[in-house]
């Protein structure tokens, strides 16, 4: 779900007249800002959708927008956009005066653009990095996670989420035949969901999460013949009447925190399905056995590479994510909604006022017109393509021909300088402490409540958080040690070092290599790509 502020969300309840801005860098540097008034009244949208009639599972999807650009003056003809950057966004102007812009991510544009009074180009995000033929220099076995680190970084992608759900399954033998971006799949299927990229262009793992249809609520019972009567119905303890607040809140299911899910009810044509959809197993067939987890029903059939050396255990992790999952297939146009993204939780209310819950498996957004949302699953799964295009087959064959490599640090830097140029402003909040002091909190949205991302600074500790301060994912303290999740540099000087995998080279650092110095600094020995050289020691076992 895109995050916006409260007033963003009153607003869009009485009007939708969002627009589109977007920021352009060329093949060749240039760069081009475009307003409101340079963007066609039709044909601006963005899609970001699985694309299969089957629930996905083990999806490395790709985000699409098509725009039309004015261009009645000739104003564009001379701009060559194909390879061009577009850096868009959605922009409403708020009743406070202010305007707010959601970021919707940075695409590149993989098909040659047609020119007249219009300009039309469309492009996708950087999950095309990924359409490759899949190699690797590492030797296998490896953990799902090492493949995966090792495979983004191969195709110049940043991975947002470097541990992720069943990361450490072992995958016993090398994939064939597959391209990077259906490993990214197939590793996303071992944590129970899709791969896809966030709005600076980082690869996370997406793993469903129906635990919001969980919450528990009071039982009634039956009407049975029990004494005391009706003693399979739960005692809902309400507090006594002086004062009022002293009773305990039963929820009851209501939609108290609806920045965790959509209530999509301002509809156009919504077809809802006769029935849930309950996953009641999944199941793989390797060499003509199958191995299954659950029930008979709506089993979910699989396919996998990477399970296949140890498909029991694969079956069984996967299974214990999904299995029991309720939703309600639908399709729906709904007014202008950007807010909604791919794997979503939703609840879908008819014109009855009858409430489904579901998740979101297709978007496609369009400027000042509908924005029409599905939930697509009305046959077991079958996810075996390679994810091919027409829009990115050009781009494919280029980037074979010629591949450009970049260090690991240097494509950090990349995703640091995107956040730099793209990042919007902060919000302050101060909490005044009882001796005085102050707490600062700098925040993505105008109120500390409503923000996701939190800045915490404190006189011992300075925190970030992107869950709205619930937990705290990266911080440094007062006496210099810090909690990150990948650092990233040129040179580390330390006294010790702990950690569970160590590997030197590969790629942009060639050959890799270890030196061991006595304390007068002079080597005693070295591993590197021609062996292991030691001038004395032991050597045993």
């Amino acid at each position: 779900m895109r995050s916006a502020s409260k007033e963003f969300k009153e607003t869009i309840a009485k009007r939708t007249d969002f627009y589109a801005e977007a920021d352009v860098v060329f093949a060749d540097g240039k760069e081009l800002e475009l307003g409101k008034t340079d963007f066609y009244l039709t044909g601006n949208s963005f899609t970001d959708a699985a694309g299969s009639s089957s629930f996905p599972l083990g999806v490395a999807l790709e985000k699409q927008i098509e725009i039309s650009l004015v261009n009645d003056k000739d104003q564009f003809s001379d701009y060559d956009f194909i390879s061009a950057k577009f850096t868009i966004y959605c922009c409403l102007d708020l009743d406070s005066g202010t305007t707010e812009k959601l970021l919707i991510g940075t695409f590149t544009v993989v098909e040659p653009e047609a020119y007249g009074s219009i300009v039309t180009v469309t492009a996708v995000d950087d999950m095309y990095k990924g359409d490759i033929d899949y190699s690797t220099n590492l030797t296998y076995p490896l953990s799902a996670g090492e493949a995966l680190r090792d495979s983004c970084s191969t195709c110049g992608v940043v991975l947002l989420d470097t541990t992720f759900t069943n990361d450490d399954y072992v995958i016993s033998e090398m994939p064939d035949g597959i391209t990077h971006r259906q490993l990214w799949g197939l590793c996303a299927m071992l944590a129970g969901g899709n791969a896809r990229m966030d709005e600076y262009n980082r690869l996370r793992i997406i793993s469903y999460d129906f635990s919001l249809f969980d919450r528990p609520g009071a039982d009634g019972g039956i009407f049975d013949n029990g004494s005391p009567s009706y003693e399979t119905g739960d005692d809902v303890y309400g507090g006594i009447f002086n004062p009022w607040d002293t009773g305990d809140v039963l929820d009851g299911g209501t939609f108290l925190e609806m920045d965790k899910y959509h209530v999509l009810w301002k509809t156009k044509n919504l077809t809802v399905a006769t029935d849930d959809v309950v996953i009641t197993g999944v199941q793989i067939t390797v060499d003509d056995t199958t191995y299954r987890y659950g029930y008979e029903g709506y089993v979910l059939s699989i396919t996998n590479q990477l399970i296949e050396g140890n498909p029991q255990e694969a079956i069984v992790r996967i299974g214990a994510l999904i299995v029991g999952a309720k939703f309600r297939p639908f399709t729906m146009d709904h007014i202008g909604y950007p807010l909604a993204e791919f794997g979503d939780i939703c609840y879908v209310v008819d014109r009855k006022q009858n409430t489904y819950q579901s998740i979101i498996t297709d978007v496609n957004f369009t400027w000042y017109g509908y924005t029409t949302l599905q939930c697509q699953a009305d046959s077991p799964l079958r996810n075996s393509s390679k994810y091919y295009s027409v829009l990115t087959e050009a781009i494919v064959q280029s980037r074979r021909e010629t591949q450009k490599q970049i260090s690991d640090y240097d494509l950090a830097m990349q995703a640091l300088t995107n956040l730099i140029t793209q990042s919007f402003g902060v919000f302050k909040t101060e909490e005044v402490l009882d001796d005085g002091s102050v707490i600062y909190y700098m925040h993505n949205k105008p109120t500390l409540e409503e923000s996701s991302t939190v800045w915490r600074m404190a006189a011992d500790v300075l925190s970030v958080s992107t869950d709205g301060g619930k937990t705290w994912n990266a911080g440094i303290d007062s006496s210099g040690n810090a909690v990150v999740n990948v650092l990233s540099a040129i040179g580390i000087t330390f006294d010790w070092a702990r950690g569970g995998t160590l590997t030197l080279g590969g790629v942009s650092n060639g050959n890799g290599r270890l030196r061991i110095l006595n304390e007068s600094g002079s080597q005693v020995g070295y591993i590197d790509n021609t062996g292991v050289h030691f001038n004395k020691g032991v050597f045993s076992g």
